[in-house]
């Protein structure tokens, strides 16, 4: 359990470090393609720094606890040490079954999505469209898409104007494949749930997202045009 811990610290040292970076020298700048990667690798990148061996305490410090347990097992004390180890070992067992109840509650949210995501498949009517699949139906939170799906509010006329903004807002997320990003971010949730660092990113990512997909739809600086798409997809009817 302890090197759990450890490792896990070293993983949450790591994010935050290159989160810092992030929000030091990129955050506020316009290279969203870029900004995309370098979170993406944030999700990934600190999960292999336990790899490499990092000398926290001095080699004096080690040297004592060595010497001290070695004097502790020498004067026989094993009350003590049986008490400890089995304070220690119920302890770990408290940490380690709510550590997975918190994956699982997170896997389970992930498994339900995608099952919703199924089910509004499955009952709704959907047709082939260049290379992607429209999902036509009434459910809230729509318009969106997922991989090579957009399930499209039926409040919102496609031929309108902020309707054609929105299918290709839509479209935009599907090339760029903004749907892998977001599934491999939260399989990294499901374990790394206790670090800060990634959820802070995740909400960046999905900012990202909308940053990439708005300027490729809105031209011109038309801000005007950006505020009617938004407020068609937040009030299709």
């Amino acid at each position: 359990m302890i090197t759990f811990a450890y490792f896990l610290l070293q993983v949450i040292i790591s994010s935050g470090v290159m989160l810092l970076y992030y929000w030091l020298f990129l955050r506020n700048k316009k290279f969203h393609q870029y900004n995309r990667f370098y979170l993406l690798a944030l999700f990934v990148l600190p999960w292999f720094v336990p790899l490499f061996k990092i000398q926290l305490l001095p080699l004096k410090q080690d040297a004592a606890m060595i010497i001290y347990f070695a004097q502790a097992i020498a004067d026989n004390n094993t009350i003590i040490e049986s008490k400890v180890k089995a304070a220690a070992f119920n302890w770990n067992i408290a940490i380690i079954a709510a550590y997975s109840i918190v994956c699982s509650v997170i896997l389970i949210g992930l498994i339900k999505a995608l099952v919703n995501i199924y089910r509004l498949l499955k009952h709704n009517n959907y047709k082939y469209w260049q290379n992607i699949y429209l999902v036509f139906t009434d459910a809230k939170g729509t318009p969106f898409s997922f991989f090579k799906y957009i399930f499209w509010n039926n409040d919102i006329p496609l031929q309108s104007e902020a309707g054609k903004q929105m299918l290709e807002h839509e479209l935009i997320h599907i090339k760029h494949k903004h749907s892998f990003d977001k599934i491999l971010i939260q399989i990294i949730l499901i374990v790394g749930w206790c670090n800060p660092f990634f959820w802070i990113a995740k909400r960046e990512m999905n900012m990202i997202h909308e940053f990439i997909a708005d300027n490729k739809v809105v031209k011109n600086g038309d801000a005007s045009a950006l505020a009617a798409m938004l407020l068609a997809a937040t009030f299709p009817e």
